[in-house]
C-alpha cells in the first residue's frame, strides 16, 4: 500500500494526530502534511533523529530484516526480541511510537491479525536516512558498454515517452473488448511494439500480470502504470486514453513524470524481496552527476543484508540483484551505463542517474518533405500530436517523424482535419508559413484521403418483383432502404472489401480504414487534449494516483488495500507495565546488592514486564534482558540476553554471578 492509498483510509483526524506526533514537530510550519513529510528527504532525517532510541533500531530492524514487505505485528515484535537489543517492553513502546507517528501504519485484518507496513513510497526514503549508501567517485575515465555482439549500448527512450507512443497506438487501435473480456491480439501487439521493453529485464522481477495468456508482461506493466497515473480509462465495453488525465500529465517536466514512474514501478519492485528492497531504495538516492560503482554498491548491500544476519551465498545474490536493477532501470531510460577500470584493474560496471531537459520551449523542425523532427525537451503535448498525425521513423534525438498520405488519412477519419494539422505545424514550429511543398502535399493527401468509405448494409430479399415495389410505398421503410445499384453506391461482396481497399490505396485514394455502421455523425477517436496551462494539476504531482485501477493491469504484490487501517492510537504506553505502581521504587533508581530471594523476585518482575536490568558482573556494569527463569530444586538460574554493542549475547546466569542490580526501564516510557 502507497501513502495514496493509506490517506484515502485514514480519516482527517487521524492524520492530525500523525502531524502532532513529536518526531514531526515543525513540518506544519514548513507547510508540509503527513504524507508529504513521508517522502521529503529532509523532514524524514529530522523527525528520524527525534525518534527515540527504541523507536529507531525498532524502525532499523523492520526495514534490514524485513525490506518493504508487510509483516504480522506479533512476528515483528518476536524478531524485534530475539534480533535486536531491545527488551519486550522496549519493543512494543519503540513500535508504538512508529505507530503514532505514522511511520509504521497498520492494516486490520478481519480475523484478527494485524500487519505492519512503511507505505512503499516512503520506504525508499526511511531506509536511505538510516542506511544512507556513501556514494564515491572515481576520476578513471569510463567508455561506453557493448552488448554481447559487439554493440555500443547507449541511452534508451525514458519510461514516460514509451508510455506516450503505447496510448497513441491504442488510439490507433480497436479498443472494445473482445468476448474473453480483453483487447483484441492485434491491439495488443501494436502496444507491445509501441512500448518495445524487452521482456526479460522485466521477467527478472516477480510482476503478477492478470490474464497473462493474453497480455504480455510489458503490456501489463504498461497499461498499469498509465492507469495508476489517471492517463486510463477503463469500463465494461473497453479502454481508452483519459483526456484529462493527458493533459495533467503534459503540463510536468520530464523529470517529474520520470521520477514519479520510477517511484510507481519501485513501489513494486522493492516488495518483491529484501534484497530488492535494500538496492532500489539505494539507487533512489543515486547522483545524476558522478559516475557511481555497481561493485560498490553490492558491497553496500552485502554488508546491511549481513548486519541483518540473514545474508547468504557470500553477497552473490546481492550482486545479481543489484545488475537486475541496473540493467531494467537502463531499459527504462532512468539511467546511464558505462565500464571503466577498477581498483583491481578489472573493468567494472558504472552507472549514473539520467536528469532530463526541463523548461526548454523546443521547436519542431519541418522540413518541406514532410519530415518532423522532434528536438530533445520538446514538450509532451507536441509529441502527442506528432504521434497521432505522422509517423515515427526512430526513437534516436532528435525523433523522426514523417507525415504520409496513410498517416494523413488516418487522422483525418478520427476527427483531425487539413486546417487543424497545418495550423498545429505552424505553431509547434514557431514558424509563420508552412513550406509550400508540404502545404501542397498536404492538400492533395487531405483531398483524396476518406473519399471512399465501406458501409454495412442488410439486404432485403423479397419473393417477387411486385412485392419490392410494395414495400418502397410502404410508410416510414423506404427512407431506410439504400438504392439499387445507384449513380453513387456499390454493393460488393464482403470478402473482396480487403482486396478493393489494396487497389484504392494503390490508385492514391486510401479509404477509411473502418467499415462504418453508419457514416453520419462517426466519433473522433482520438481526443483533443487541451494545451496545459497554469491551472493544469498534475495527478503524479498531487498523488493522484488510481492505484486500483492499475492493478487490473498488474497485481500488487502482497496487497493490503482491500484491508482497513487501525486508526486507534497506540495502548502500549498505558498497558505496558501494568504492575508498575507495586515495584518498590529503588528497584529501579539505584544499584543495589540484594538477598539471593529478592534477586529472584526482581527478576521475576522484570520477566513479567519484559524490561531490562542491569547487573554488576566482575565489577562490570552490564545490561539484561531476562527471558525465562529456570527452577532445580531450590537452584535458579536465568536465560536471556546480555547487550553490548554488538550483537546481543544468549547468556544463562546464576544469582552468584552478580553483585548489585536494578531494574531498567524502558525507554521513551514515562511514569
Amino acid at each position: 500500500m502507497n501513502l495514496s492509498q493509506a490517506s484515502a483510509k485514514l480519516s482527517e483526524e487521524r492524520i492530525k494526530q500523525f502531524e502532532s506526533a513529536p518526531a514531526w514537530e515543525g513540518i506544519l510550519v514548513r507547510g508540509l502534511s503527513w504524507r508529504a513529510a513521508m517522502q521529503d528527504r529532509d523532514a524524514v532525517q529530522e523527525a528520524y533523529g527525534r525518534l527515540s532510541s527504541s523507536a529507531n533500531e525498532a524502525l532499523a530492524a523492520m526495514i534490514l530484516r524485513f525490506g518493504a514487505a508487510p509483516v504480522e505485528e506479533e512476528r515483528l515484535l518476536t524478531e524485534l526480541k530475539e534480533h535486536t537489543a531491545l527488551s519486550g517492553a522496549e519493543a512494543r513502546i519503540g513500535l508504538g511510537q512508529l505507530q503514532e507517528a505514522g511511520i509504521v501504519l497498520v492494516a486490520a485484518k478481519l480475523w484478527g491479525d494485524r500487519s505492519c507496513f512503511i507505505p512503499a513510497d516512503s520506504f525508499p526514503v526511511w531506509q536511505q536516512a538510516l542506511f544512507p549508501c556513501a556514494w564515491s567517485d572515481s576520476n578513471a575515465p569510463v567508455q561506453p558498454l557493448m552488448d554481447a555482439s559487439g554493440q555500443f549500448v547507449g541511452v534508451k527512450e525514458p519510461f514516460g515517452r514509451r508510455l506516450l507512443y503505447m496510448l497513441a497506438a491504442l488510439m490507433k487501435s480497436e479498443t472494445d473488448f473482445t468476448s474473453k473480456g480483453v483487447l483484441p491480439k492485434k491491439t495488443i501487439q501494436r502496444l507491445q511494439n509501441a512500448l518495445g521493453l524487452e521482456e526479460e529485464l522485466l521477467k527478472a522481477f516477480p510482476w503478477s500480470v492478470p490474464r497473462s495468456e493474453n497480455y504480455p508482461l510489458p503490456v501489463g506493466f504498461g497499461l498499469a502504470a498509465a492507469a495508476a497515473a489517471g492517463l486510463l480509462n477503463r469500463d465494461e465495453q473497453g479502454a481508452s486514453a483519459d483526456p484529462e488525465g493527458l493533459q495533467s500529465w503534459f503540463g510536468i517536466s520530464d523529470n517529474q513524470r520520470e521520477r514519479a514512474l520510477l517511484l510507481w514501478a519501485c513501489g513494486y519492485m522493492v516488495r518483491a524481496s529484501k534484497e530488492n528492497a535494500l538496492i532500489g531504495a539505494a539507487l533512489t538516492s543515486a547522483s545524476s552527476e558522478l559516475w557511481l560503482s555497481a561493485n560498490e554498491l553490492a558491497d553496500w548491500g552485502a554488508l546491511l543484508a549481513e548486519r541483518s544476519g540473514t545474508a547468504q551465498d557470500g553477497g552473490r545474490n546481492i550482486r545479481s540483484t543489484v545488475e537486475r536493477w541496473l540493467y531494467l532501470w537502463h531499459e527504462l531510460g532512468w539511467i546511464e551505463l558505462a565500464e571503466r577500470y577498477g581498483p583491481d584493474n578489472g573493468m567494472e560496471l558504472v552507472f549514473r542517474k539520467r536528469e532530463f531537459q526541463d523548461g526548454i520551449d523546443s521547436q519542431l523542425i519541418v522540413q518541406p518533405t514532410g519530415e518532423l523532427l522532434a528536438v530533445p525537451g520538446s514538450s509532451f503535448a507536441m509529441r502527442w500530436e506528432l504521434e497521432l498525425i505522422a509517423e515515427r521513423a526512430g526513437s534516436e534525438e532528435p525523433v523522426l517523424y514523417r507525415l504520409t498520405a496513410s498517416s494523413v488519412a488516418a487522422a483525418l477519419e478520427q476527427g483531425r482535419s487539413k486546417d487543424g494539422i497545418a495550423s498545429f505545424l505552424r505553431k509547434a514550429s514557431g514558424e509563420a508559413g508552412l513550406p509550400v511543398q508540404l502545404l501542397s502535399m498536404l492538400e492533395q493527401w487531405s483531398g483524396r484521403a476518406c473519399r471512399y468509405s465501406f458501409e454495412q448494409a442488410t439486404l432485403l430479399r423479397c419473393d417477387t418483383a411486385e412485392l419490392a415495389e410494395e414495400a418502397m410505398r410502404l410508410t416510414g421503410i423506404s427512407p431506410h432502404l439504400i438504392e439499387r445499384i445507384g449513380e453513387k453506391h456499390f454493393m460488393v461482396n464482403p470478402a473482396a472489401v480487403s482486396e478493393i481497399r489494396g487497389l484504392l490505396n494503390k490508385a492514391g485514394y486510401p479509404p477509411r480504414k473502418g467499415i462504418l455502421q453508419a457514416l453520419e455523425g462517426a466519433a473522433a477517436a482520438y481526443p483533443h487534449v487541451p494545451e496545459p496551462g497554469m491551472g493544469a494539476v498534475s495527478c503524479w504531482k498531487e498523488g493522484r494516483t488510481r492505484q486500483s485501477e492499475a492493478g487490473e493491469w498488474l497485481y500488487e504484490p502482497q496487497p493490503l488495500q482491500h484491508f482497513a487501517l487501525d486508526l486507534a492510537l497506540p495502548a502500549y504506553s498505558v498497558t505496558l507495565l501494568p504492575c508498575m505502581d507495586q515495584v518498590p521504587a529503588a528497584w529501579w533508581r539505584q544499584l543495589r546488592s540484594y538477598h539471593a530471594s529478592t534477586r529472584k523476585e526482581l527478576i521475576q518482575q522484570a520477566v513479567a514486564m519484559e524490561t531490562a536490568v542491569q547487573l554488576k558482573l566482575a565489577g562490570e556494569l552490564r545490561q539484561f534482558v531476562p527471558e525465562r527463569i529456570e527452577l532445580r530444586g531450590a537452584q535458579w538460574a536465568v536465560t536471556g540476553k546480555l547487550v553490548d554493542d554488538k550483537q546481543p549475547e544468549r547468556s544463562r546466569l546464576t544469582p552468584d554471578m552478580w553483585e548489585e542490580m536494578k531494574l531498567v526501564l524502558p525507554s521513551g516510557l514515562t511514569l
